[in-house]
């Protein structure tokens, strides 16, 4: 039933499987750091200002299944031609071109997401599952400006935490 409602939200693509088999990886947070990120340490709903990896795995160690959902968009073509003739990540990075193209790219693509975790999240709750709970990928988009460390989310109920560990 998941599957099938994942499906209607706009998912491509959506696997139950058990939480166990969910690879927490050190490696993928560090890819926050090193080259660090524009929203390292910014963003309430990025690392370092996320649940700690270790919480992390004792928390998923509670549950018995897990929900992977996967949207498609597609990379403008511009962007593609950007990334095959940038000499390095620096360049990318700097260019704002191409950043300004990214976010609004992995805007539309990460609001999909968004709404299709949230909405399952509450129908995974009204069907008993009281700790469903669900998480996202990348930098939240639901502010221009993220509030920022030492103040509250103004989306407390919509924003999702990105793992940064390959979750």
């Amino acid at each position: 039933e998941f599957l099938k409602t994942a499906g209607e939200l706009g998912a491509t693509a959506a696997r139950v499987f058990d939480a166990k088999d969910v690879v927490v990886d050190e490696r993928v947070r560090l890819k926050c750091c090193v080259p660090v990120c524009r929203n390292y340490g910014v963003s309430l709903m990025c690392p370092p200002n996320v649940m700690p990896l270790d919480e992390f795995r004792n928390v998923l160690a509670r549950f018995e299944k897990a929900l992977l959902i996967q949207i498609g968009y597609d990379v403008p073509d511009w962007m593609l031609a950007r990334i095959h003739k940038a000499k390095d990540l620096a360049a990318l990075y700097n260019d704002e071109t191409y950043l300004k193209g990214w976010d609004e790219t992995y805007l539309i693509a990460k609001n999909t997401l968004e709404t299709i975790a949230e909405r399952l999240e509450a129908v995974a709750f009204k069907k008993g599952f009281k700790y469903a709970t669900a998480f996202s990928a990348g930098k939240c988009t639901l502010c221009e400006t993220c509030a920022g460390v030492g103040n509250r989310c103004r989306n407390p109920y919509k924003a999702r935490p990105s793992r940064g560990d390959g979750n």
